[in-house]
C-alpha cells in the first residue's frame, strides 16, 4: 500500500508540474506576443518596418512587414530550436536567432534597435524554449495542436483559404490574351503609363521583342516614369535554355543598358560573379531550385498583366508557324484586383531590397535623376549602354525578319504575316469582360505560403461537370491524382492537355509525367474506383503543334489554367509538378461565363493540335523506353521526394 500511496504522490506532483509548466509557457505566450517596429539599415539607409511574432504551443512565427504586407516570414518549433543572441549588430540592429537555420541558413531573424529591450526579449524567449522542451510540456502539446483546415469557406465558387493575403474582388474587367495580344497590351500600356510601369519576369530575353520593349521602356525612363523590374537571377541570366549564343549575349546587353537608364533589375547584377551571389542565402543549397517563377506586368496601379508568358520572341508568337512558337496565355485585369497584384509586387521588391547583396554596389546603375539631373543622367547613359551583337546564323536573320515584320504590323495596327498562325492573323482590339469575382494568390514557399495548389483542389472536389486541365508540365501529385479520380467517379468529365516528348523542349519532363498517366485508371489510387468510369471520364491529350498529317506550326505548350463547370477558372503561371512547389507563382481564380468560353476556345483550338493517348499506349508509357529515361526519371523522383 506504501508504495501505490508513493506511485500516486509522484502521478500527481507531475501533473501539478506539468500543468504549472505549461500555464507559465502561456502567459509567456501573452508577454511576447505582438509587434516590434525596427528599423534596418539598406543600402547605408534606415527603413522602418514592423515585426508580428506570434507563439502559440511552442510554434514560433516571426513575420517581416512594411506597408505593402509581409516581406518575409518564418515559423520555428521552439521544441527543437535553441534561442541565441546575436549581439554583433546586423543590418544596424541587434538580432536573435533560432537555432542553425536561422543564422546560417539567413532565415527569419527577430531585430531590436535598443539594446535594452534585446536583451530581456531574448531572456523572456530562452525561457519559453526552455519550457517548450520539458517532456511534460511536450505532452501537454500535442494534445493541444490540431491538423489546420485550409479551406475556410467559399465566395461563390471561389474558395477561400486561410492563408489568403487579399480579398475577393467584385466585377473585375478581364481579358483572355493570347501570346502576339499580351505583346501589343505590353506595348500599349507603356506608351499609356503616366506614373509607373512594374515588370517581374522568369525571362527578360534580349530578342527582337525584348529589345524592342526595353528600348520604350528607357525612352519613358528618361521622361520621369517609375519603371521597376525583377527577373529569376538564374534562369533569366544563365539556364535559359531556348536563345540562341546571339540573344543569350543580348541579353545581358539589354539588363546592362536598362540599368544604365537608371532601370534598376533585381536579379541581375553588373558583375556576373554578384549575380551568383545574390540568389545564395548562406548555406541553404537548396535556395538554387527554388526560382521566381512570376509573370507580373503592372501599369499605374490601374491595369496589369499575368500569367504564363516571359518576354521573348517565342512566347508572343512573332516568329509565326515555326517551331519555336510557343503556346501560351496570359489575362489583363483593371480595377482593385491591381492594387493587390502591385502590393504583391512591392513585396517581393522590397525583400529584394533587403537581400540583395550587390544592392549598393552596381556601378552600372544610372544614379542620376533624368528630370531634375538631365546632363549627368544623360552623360552617364551613352558612357555606359553598349551595342547589341549581330545575329549570324542565316536560318535565324531569316526568322527574325519575320519578328521584325511581325512587330511593325502589330504596333500599326496591321494584319500580322501571312507565316502566322491563322487565329491569330489580325491583331484586333483587347475585348474587356467582366469576371463577377476573381481573387488574387500566390505561392512564395520561402515564406510558407502556399495558395494556388489548394485552390487547384478545392475547384475540382467542388466540380458537377466537367473539368479542362490545360497544363505544360504535368507531373501530378498523388492527392491531385486522387480528387480528379473521385470528380470522374461522380461522372465530372476530365480532359487533361500537356506537351508531348515531341512539342517538350525539356523531354524529361514528358517522360516523367507519362510515368504517372496509368495511375488515373490502374494505379494504387484507382482501388475502390469504378473503373469504368474513369477511363470514361479522364481523357488525357499530347500536344503535337500540329493536326494530323500537317507539318509541326508551333512548339512548347507553356499554358497554364484550369475550368471547372464553364464557370470557375485559374490561370497564372503555375504547372502542376514539384519544382512549381518550390518557386514563386501567381494567380487568379475568377468566376465569369464568358471568360471560361474565351478559355474553352483556346482550349478546344489546341486539341486540334493535339493527340488523345488511348489506354494501350499509357500503359507502355509507365515505364521509360530506354535505361538513360529510366535513370532520369529515378534521379527527379529522388530529388523531389514527396511530391513526384
Amino acid at each position: 500500500m506504501k508504495k501505490l500511496f508513493l506511485v500516486f504522490i509522484c502521478l500527481g506532483s507531475y501533473s501539478v508540474s506539468a500543468s504549472h509548466h505549461f500555464k507559465k509557457l502561456k502567459g509567456l505566450e501573452k508577454v511576447l506576443n505582438g509587434s516590434y517596429p525596427v528599423e534596418l539599415r539598406i543600402n547605408g539607409k534606415k527603413e522602418p518596418f514592423q515585426q508580428k511574432l506570434q507563439l502559440e504551443n511552442c510554434q514560433l512565427k516571426i513575420q517581416l512587414l512594411n506597408e505593402f504586407g509581409v516581406i518575409g516570414q518564418d515559423n520555428y518549433n521552439l521544441q527543437k530550436v535553441f534561442v541565441r543572441k546575436n549581439l554583433l549588430l546586423h543590418k544596424g540592429s541587434y538580432a536573435i536567432n533560432f537555432g542553425l537555420k536561422s543564422k546560417t541558413y539567413r532565415r527569419m531573424r527577430l531585430y531590436f534597435n535598443e539594446k535594452k529591450k534585446f536583451k530581456k526579449t531574448e531572456k523572456l524567449l530562452s525561457r519559453a524554449a526552455f519550457l517548450c522542451k520539458k517532456r511534460s510540456v511536450k505532452k501537454i502539446v500535442e494534445k493541444q495542436l490540431k491538423e489546420i483546415n485550409e479551406v475556410i469557406g467559399y465566395s461563390g465558387s471561389i474558395p477561400l483559404l486561410k492563408s489568403d493575403n487579399f480579398k475577393v474582388r467584385e466585377e473585375v474587367p478581364t481579358a483572355i490574351l493570347n501570346g502576339s495580344k499580351s505583346f501589343y497590351e505590353r506595348i500599349q500600356s507603356i506608351h499609356q503609363a503616366k506614373s509607373s510601369l512594374y515588370i517581374q519576369t522568369l525571362i527578360f530575353r534580349g530578342d527582337l521583342s525584348g529589345r524592342y520593349l526595353a528600348n520604350l521602356l528607357m525612352k519613358r525612363k528618361q521622361e520621369g516614369i517609375d519603371i521597376k523590374v525583377i527577373v529569376d537571377g538564374l534562369i533569366g541570366n544563365f539556364f535559359d535554355i531556348r536563345p540562341t549564343k546571339i540573344e543569350r549575349k543580348n541579353t545581358a546587353v539589354l539588363f546592362n543598358n536598362l540599368m544604365a537608364s537608371g532601370i534598376r533589375v533585381f536579379g541581375y547584377s553588373c558583375s556576373p560573379y554578384h549575380i551568383f551571389k545574390n540568389e545564395v542565402r548562406g548555406w541553404d543549397i537548396g535556395k538554387l531550385i527554388r526560382r521566381n517563377h512570376e509573370k507580373i506586368w503592372i501599369k499605374d496601379k490601374d491595369m496589369a498583366i499575368l500569367g504564363g508568358i516571359n518576354v521573348t520572341n517565342g512566347y508572343f508568337e512573332l516568329y509565326g508557324r515555326d517551331k519555336t512558337s510557343i503556346r501560351d496565355i496570359d489575362m489583363a485585369v483593371k480595377g482593385d484586383i491591381v492594387k493587390d497584384i502591385y502590393n504583391s509586387f512591392m513585396i517581393n521588391h522590397s525583400e529584394k531590397k533587403l537581400r540583395y547583396k550587390s544592392f549598393k554596389n552596381d556601378k552600372c546603375l544610372n544614379p542620376y535623376n533624368p528630370l531634375t539631373q538631365k546632363d549627368k543622367y544623360l552623360a552617364f547613359r551613352n558612357k555606359n549602354l553598349k551595342p547589341y551583337f549581330n545575329e549570324k546564323d542565316e536560318e535565324r536573320i531569316k526568322l527574325n525578319k519575320v519578328v521584325l515584320k511581325n512587330i511593325d504590323n502589330i504596333v500599326n495596327n496591321l494584319p500580322l504575316t501571312a507565316s502566322t498562325l491563322e487565329e491569330d492573323l489580325v491583331i484586333s482590339p483587347v475585348e474587356y469582360k467582366y469576371a463577377s469575382q476573381g481573387k488574387y494568390i500566390f505561392m512564395r514557399p520561402e515564406e510558407g505560403e502556399r495558395q494556388i495548389y489548394p485552390t487547384y483542389l478545392e475547384m475540382i472536389k467542388k466540380a458537377k461537370k466537367e473539368i479542362i486541365i490545360p497544363n505544360a508540365f504535368f507531373v501530378p501529385f498523388e492527392s491531385f491524382k486522387e480528387e480528379v479520380m473521385k470528380a470522374a467517379n461522380r461522372g465530372v468529365s476530365v480532359k487533361i492537355l500537356t506537351n508531348s516528348k515531341k512539342s517538350n523542349d525539356k523531354p524529361i519532363h514528358a517522360i516523367v509525367g507519362r510515368t504517372h498517366y496509368l495511375d488515373f485508371y490502374e494505379g494504387k489510387r484507382a482501388r475502390g474506383f469504378n473503373k469504368e468510369l474513369l477511363r470514361k471520364n479522364i481523357e488525357i491529350y499530347e500536344f503535337q503543334g500540329h493536326a494530323p498529317g500537317k507539318e509541326m506550326i508551333r512548339g512548347l505548350y507553356h499554358t497554364k489554367f484550369m475550368v471547372v463547370d464553364r464557370k470557375v477558372s485559374i490561370l497564372g503561371s503555375y504547372n502542376i509538378t514539384a519544382s512549381s512547389e518550390n518557386n514563386a507563382e501567381t494567380a487568379i481564380v475568377f468566376e465569369g461565363d464568358e471568360l471560361a468560353e474565351d478559355l474553352h476556345f483556346h482550349f478546344d483550338n489546341d486539341l486540334k493540335l493535339s493527340k488523345k493517348l488511348d489506354l494501350q499506349t499509357i500503359r507502355k508509357f509507365k515505364k521509360p523506353e530506354n535505361f538513360g529515361d529510366a535513370l532520369s526519371v529515378l534521379f527527379l523522383k529522388y530529388l523531389f521526394k514527396g511530391f513526384l
